[in-house]
């Protein structure tokens, strides 16, 4: 790394030519040691910083895992991988990014819970985990605790503070299901239903085989089929009768 120059440190190229000279040149060259980042609409000043050193992959479809590799990158300032399709888990030795002032991994579908090493990014000014299956709970350090809960949104199984003040208010222990609970429902239905199915299909095919090998049973099921067939055209004719009677009646008092 070049050696700091001045306070007011700026890139310049000075380019000399000599017309007396056929080609002589001189560069110098300085690098900026202070750097001016727009980062979620804000505007954020890092002096001191000799190169900086930022990663924005954001908006994108990657897919994946995030690769190991990346914990070697010591120097890496900011990080931005939100909006993509990222899967896995977050880096369990993230924390060796000892730089790190800028994290953003929302918006992909990382699962598992939030390594303990994150907790030790003290530089960590910027946290955006939101919209993700992140689960478990949130590392316990004065440095995440103090982040707005809408880093930690739409994970609906992370717990503990800023977004809840512990975790039994989100995750209840499991407990066994009581005797006239839904699991046990679902399970007497099913054997009823089960049972039900069951006790047609043999009563159906019984009564068909009963009907088929025994003659005398079969010609009383049907003379009893006769009768009850004639006991209901015999019911209806006479009710209608009488409804027409009655009809009549009715029109004669009308008139």
């Amino acid at each position: 790394m070049a050696k700091k120059v001045s306070l007011d440190r700026r890139i310049e190229l000075h380019l000399l030519d000599k017309p007396y000279v056929k080609v002589t040149s001189l560069i110098d060259v300085r690098y900026v040691d202070e750097a001016l980042v727009t980062w979620k609409g804000t505007k954020q000043n890092y002096p001191q910083l000799g190169l900086l050193l930022a990663i924005d992959l954001s908006c994108n479809k990657l897919t994946g895992e995030i690769p190991e590799e990346l914990n070697s990158l010591e120097e890496l300032v900011a990080l931005n991988l939100s909006r993509n399709f990222f899967t896995g888990k977050i880096l369990q030795k993230i924390g060796h990014l000892r730089q790190l002032e800028v994290l953003d991994l929302s918006r992909n579908k990382f699962s598992g819970s939030i390594p303990t090493s994150l907790s030790e990014l003290t530089f960590l000014s910027i946290l955006d985990l939101s919209y993700n299956d992140l689960s478990g709970k949130i590392p316990t350090s004065t440095q995440l605790q103090s982040f707005d809960p809408s880093s930690f949104s739409h994970n609906r199984g992370l717990c503990g503070p800023p977004i809840s003040p512990n975790c039994s208010m989100v995750e209840p222990p499991p407990r066994k299901p009581a005797v006239g609970g839904e699991e046990y429902c679902d399970e007497f239905m099913k054997w009823f239903h089960t049972g039900m199915g069951l006790g047609f299909a043999v009563g159906f095919w019984g009564f068909c085989s009963v009907m088929f090998f025994k003659r005398s049973w079969r010609h009383s099921y049907y003379r009893y089929m006769d009768n009850a067939k004639d006991w209901v055209y015999v019911s209806f004719v006479l009710l209608k009768a009488r409804f027409v009677r009655r009809i009549k009646a009715l029109s004669t008092r009308c008139d």
